[in-house]
């Protein structure tokens, strides 16, 4: 069986799926302030983004407008990031996405979480089945899990 990805009825030659989770892991919230010179957090996927197809905030709802995409980078912020609240970005990639993130912040550690383990490739198969039916002591923790290889 072979299966075909199209985006806007252009073949895509090797389709990935990446799911970027941000979570404020730490005691504050990520005020818009701490992103230095209102830079905003930039996430490098190292593949081509095809298109950024979701940005939701678990508390905010969706979050597409704080996002912009060049290349292989999608930005983010600055936005508020409340205590606990995890973002969830979801782009098709062509080629296989790598993680590489720059961030610019001001009194807040970014950390990096498990990556392409069996829970986050299980977590973006859920993703998948779901969208086809229908500070001092603040800290960002990322994962990346890719699908569709």
């Amino acid at each position: 069986m072979t299966i075909e990805v199209l985006c806007n009825g252009v073949p895509l030659a090797d389709p990935h799926l990446a799911v970027v989770r941000l979570k404020n892991s730490g005691r504050h919230a990520i005020a818009s302030e701490q992103f230095d010179q209102q830079r905003a957090l930039e996430i490098d996927l190292n593949a081509s983004v095809v298109e950024l197809l979701s940005a939701e905030a678990d508390q905010h709802g969706t979050i597409i407008g704080a996002c912009a995409v060049s290349g292989a980078t999608v930005s983010f912020g600055p936005e508020l990031i409340k205590k606990g609240e995890e973002i969830i970005l979801t782009a098709l990639v062509e080629g296989a996405p790598t993680l590489d993130v720059r961030d610019h912040f001001v009194d807040v550690q970014l950390k990096p979480g498990i990556t392409d383990s069996p829970a986050a490739i299980a977590f973006v198969a859920q993703r998948l089945l779901a969208s086809a039916g229908a500070a001092g002591g603040a800290a960002l923790v990322t994962a990346i899990a890719s699908l569709l290889s």
